[in-house]
């Protein structure tokens, strides 16, 4: 079966296709990318760890003013849950925390592109990206703690927290590269970039990232119409 399916996958990228992007042509596709990371500090009796899993999904469809330059309208999904830990002991004090917080945003976007090709049906794509939404947060997490770390009575307070809404502002520059399969369909990759984000557009709560790791990568599938 996978050399029937190699086989028509190298008939298909021999084809003599016509995928040149014109003024007027509309690009729908959906997009996704999931990372999981893991860090950890400190020593013995006094170390934290956080194991952070992020999910974003979402779809556009675009117009092509020209031959390359492009505009948007999108809608994304972004899933973070954050998984805390902290452990601190002594003779004369123990406690250790566990805590998971989960945020969730629906926002939709506007974007703005250029796509210039290489070859016959491959681009080089650079898009600035711009949403805004509501973000909801809440927290969940259980506290142990006794006079020491060796004492046989130990306190367990469980607490919940749910937060109020906070407006999430968020704006991304990313390189790509795009591929069009057959005439209409294509699949793509935006390789990283520079993105910012604002939270309640409190000025301690910006963050920039700027980074090309493949961790950072979004796949995409499109459709020309």
């Amino acid at each position: 079966m996978k050399k029937y399916f190699l086989l028509a996958l190298m008939f298909i990228c021999t084809l003599n296709l016509s995928a040149q992007i014109k003024k007027g042509d509309f690009l729908i596709n959906a997009d996704g990318r999931y990372t999981k990371t893991r860090s950890t500090s400190g020593v013995a009796f006094n170390s934290s760890g956080l194991i952070e899993q992020n999910l974003e999904v979402g779809g556009a469809i675009k117009y092509f003013l020209s031959n390359g330059f492009l505009i948007g309208i999108g809608l994304e999904y972004n899933k973070l849950k954050q998984e805390k830990s902290s452990f601190l002991a002594s003779e004369k004090f123990y406690m250790r925390e566990q805590m998971d917080l989960k945020s969730k945003v629906l926002m939709p976007k506007l974007y703005f592109g250029y796509f210039h090709n290489i070859i016959d049906r491959l681009y080089i794509n650079g898009t600035l990206q711009v949403g805004y939404g509501k973000k909801k947060t809440d927290a969940t997490g259980v506290i142990q703690s006794a006079d020491s770390m060796f004492s046989s009575s130990m306190r367990i307070d469980p607490y919940e927290m749910e937060f109020d809404d906070f407006d999430y502002f968020k704006s991304k520059l990313a390189p790509g590269i795009t591929y069009f399969i057959t005439e209409r369909w294509s699949v793509g990759l935006d390789l990283g970039g520079i993105e910012y984000d604002n939270t309640d557009w409190d000025s301690d709560r910006i963050h920039w990232t700027v980074s090309f790791d493949p961790k950072y990568w979004t796949f995409s599938v499109g459709m020309r119409l």
